[in-house]
């Protein structure tokens, strides 16, 4: 019994093979298929489905729903931007003509006086100078020259200031602050000069100059003639009585 079972089962399964085989021949198409092309084509197929029956296959494409993109609804205009003022530096009135100038220090203002006294036994006169300070400020450094028209020698020099004095030619003596001297304005500055008269006497004159610079020229010198006195004659002497 099970083995006529086994042979039944082998032939049942026989004829279901026969019957696959048959039926996959009908679905089959009688046209030979192409040969395959070496070259490779790329392309995009349009969308569809496929819907494949037994009898026959059909491509039945499908409808292309068109693409709808939303716009942004239209808001109001835009602003234009806010023009924006633009500062521009002005200089101030002293820079458009340079830096501010510094005050220029004046230039001081100087006098000089002069005066003498002379000994006519001893041949010898003593000047007295005086230099003051017309402003406008406290000054200092005073020197003067002073000169005769005559040989002389300077004998001695001195004043408050405490002056160095000296020859440097014959004719002239130089006098020149030892320490510097503060003049404040309307003050003076007196020194002295002692000198000997060379020679026989006779007129000469004596200018004193001052060698610092100042504002007004036309009063930084003085001059003094000195005139020595006729010599005193002796009487004519009274001839003899005979």
């Amino acid at each position: 019994m099970a083995l006529q079972a086994f042979r039944h089962m082998r032939l049942v399964r026989g004829v279901i093979f026969v019957m696959l085989a048959a039926c996959t021949r009908a679905n089959l198409p009688s046209t030979p298929i192409p040969p395959v092309s070496t070259a490779t084509l790329v392309q995009t197929p349009p969308l569809f489905t496929a819907t494949q029956t037994a009898a026959s296959s059909m491509l039945t494409p499908m409808p292309v729903s068109p693409v709808i993109t939303p716009t942004k609804p239209a808001g109001p205009p835009a602003a234009s931007p806010t023009p924006v003022a633009t500062l521009v530096a002005v200089p101030s009135p002293t820079s458009l003509h340079g830096p501010t100038p510094h005050p220029v220090p004046l230039l001081p203002d100087f006098g000089i006086q002069k005066s003498a006294q002379c000994d006519w036994a001893h041949a010898q006169c003593t000047f007295n100078i005086i230099v003051t300070n017309y402003g406008p400020d406290t000054q200092m450094g005073i020197s003067i020259t002073d000169t005769m028209t005559i040989s002389f020698t300077l004998a001695g020099f001195g004043g408050p200031s405490g002056p160095i004095c000296f020859m440097i030619t014959p004719s002239i003596i130089r006098c020149d602050d030892r320490y510097p001297q503060f003049v404040p304005h309307g003050g003076t500055l007196g020194m002295g000069l002692v000198v000997k008269i060379s020679g026989p006497l006779k007129p000469f004159q004596n200018c004193a100059y001052l060698l610092t610079s100042d504002a007004n020229p036309q009063n930084n010198h003085a001059c003094i003639s000195i005139v020595p006195p006729m010599p005193t004659l002796p009487p004519p002497r009274t001839p003899p009585t005979p």
